[in-house]
């Protein structure tokens, strides 16, 4: 059981991916119980917004836990460090966003700190790495569409193969990486939160920054911003709306100059030249956007809007490739 069940509850969008082990034979349940040796109550979410119980199974030494916000981390991190026969806890988490210290409600500061300090890795994850096509038409986008098709897409899948470069890029292919929230000002806001609650790490912390691109849409409110993949024919249907929308983007710029222009060769050299579409992520070293020297930066912007895309041609990406079948 949670320790205090009152003061938060672990809800999981998706269903937890666990070892097929779990639903062959009792002696290859008993056998995969000691890999996962977290098992804590949860609530799973479905779309509608209804729940049903369920069991959250964690491996703390492989297991990437991403969490929506720090607010109940303390109470989440000191649970799976007590229903942890090895005592290793919550070590590796993503996170999307971190509020400034003022607004982040600490009702237990020690377990805060203590669960902070055991974090051995921690990722800040984009995921609006590409740009809408937003308005009418305009000459000069091939390139943005390009950029768009670069990007790993995010998937509803939580298991994945991490390969240490993604080779189908160039240099030229990250030249301009879309960053959506500035991960400067939030891997700031990190820093000075450890530094107000004295956490110091005496291990090392890998930070990183990872980047992945929602379903490509024409406008800020298309309601499609989800990728919702979860197997191969959804991946297949999402990359051929994505051509649909791409085909009537082009259509409204069919007339220019009062001539008539054909644009099929224009999409078909945007989709010949990209790199073939991956599901998954990428995780760039966090010197790719922040030093801890930045911290003494006083023109770090201090909200989340910052630069739109940098040149990440220096930092080769690792490739996290989701497991769809």
């Amino acid at each position: 059981m949670l320790a205090k069940p009152e003061e938060y509850n672990i809800v999981l969008g998706h269903c937890w991916s666990i070892s097929k082990l779990f639903r062959t034979t009792s002696e290859s349940r008993r056998a995969a119980l000691p890999f996962y040796r977290v098992q804590l109550p949860c609530w799973y979410e479905r779309k509608d917004k209804t729940r049903s119980r369920g069991t959250f199974y964690v491996c703390p030494e492989l297991d990437t836990l991403n969490l929506r916000s720090l607010g109940a981390f303390g109470c989440f991190s000191r649970d799976i460090w007590a229903h942890d026969p090895r005592h290793v806890g919550l070590v590796n988490v993503s996170l999307r966003t971190v509020l400034k210290p003022p607004y982040l409600h600490i009702h237990d500061e020690y377990t805060l700190k203590q669960g902070l300090s055991r974090i051995e890795r921690l990722t800040f994850m984009n995921y609006e790495g590409a740009r809408n096509w937003r308005g009418s038409f305009r000459r000069g986008c091939e390139y943005t569409c390009r950029s768009n098709h670069t990007v790993p897409i995010r998937g509803d899948i939580q298991s994945f193969e991490k390969l240490p470069y993604d080779p189908r890029l160039h240099d030229e292919d990250l030249r301009r990486v879309e960053l959506g929230v500035n991960p400067r000002t939030m891997f700031k806001r990190w820093f000075e939160l450890l530094e107000g609650l004295g956490v110091q790490h005496r291990h090392k912390v890998i930070y990183q920054f990872g980047s992945s691109r929602k379903r490509l849409c024409r406008w800020y409110w298309c309601p499609s911003i989800d990728s919702d993949i979860r197997d191969r024919d959804s991946a297949s249907e999402l990359l051929q709306g994505e051509h649909e929308q791409l085909n009537q983007y082009f259509d409204g710029g069919s007339k220019l100059g009062g001539r008539k222009v054909d644009w099929d060769h224009e999409i078909a050299s945007i989709f010949e030249t990209s790199p073939q579409p991956v599901i998954g992520f990428w995780l760039f070293p966090m010197e790719s956007v922040f030093t801890p020297a930045d911290l003494n930066d006083i023109h770090i912007h201090t909200g989340s809007i910052g630069p739109r895309a940098v040149d990440m041609s220096q930092y080769m990406p690792e490739l996290c490739l989701a497991d769809i079948f």
